[in-house]
């Protein structure tokens, strides 16, 4: 007697609609999905990643990327060569392990509500980091000490690598 395959009746578990984005970075931690889209990108053709790091994140998908930059941006112009989307599209698609359509948006100034670019937000996050780092070192008791005791103020605060202190 052939067998007869097996039939389930209940719960049938449904792919999901769209694949699971890659959500943690190299050293195993959670990343936004833009970030590391252009991380990923920056290991294969880093002169592409450059421009990506321009744009706005409008929406981020494994089914759709939408990225704006400014109206006649070199930017813009350059990823909308055929050869550029095709390999854009070809690594989101390896990323995102999905067919991901890419549209191109072209901003006017003045709008609203636009997401960060990756170069904005690593701006931002430096300006944070260096305030924290400025805080600290006028906060610190032997700074605090040696203004007392010469009457000065601080004029400037610059971090040193550490293979400068010897």
């Amino acid at each position: 007697k052939p067998a007869t395959p097996e039939k389930h009746i209940g719960h049938v578990q449904e792919k999901p609609a769209t694949p699971e984005v890659p959500a943690t970075d190299e050293a195993g931690g959670e990343t936004d999905p833009w970030e590391g889209f252009i991380a990923f990108v920056r290991k294969k053709k880093p002169l592409l990643a450059s421009s990506l790091e321009h744009g706005h994140p409008l929406r981020v998908s494994a089914t759709q990327l939408e990225i704006g930059f400014p109206a006649a941006s070199f930017q813009l112009s350059r990823l909308q060569d055929p050869e550029t989307m095709t390999a854009l599209k070809g690594l989101a698609k390896a990323y995102f392990r999905a067919e991901t359509g890419i549209r191109l948006v072209s901003l006017t100034e003045g709008q609203k509500d636009i997401p960060a670019t990756l170069l904005e937000k690593k701006s931002l996050e430096e300006a944070g980091r260096l305030s924290l780092v400025k805080q600290a070192a006028a906060s610190h008791p032997m700074v605090a000490a040696a203004l007392e005791i010469f009457g000065g103020e601080i004029a400037d605060i610059s971090e040193t690598d550490e293979t400068d202190i010897e």
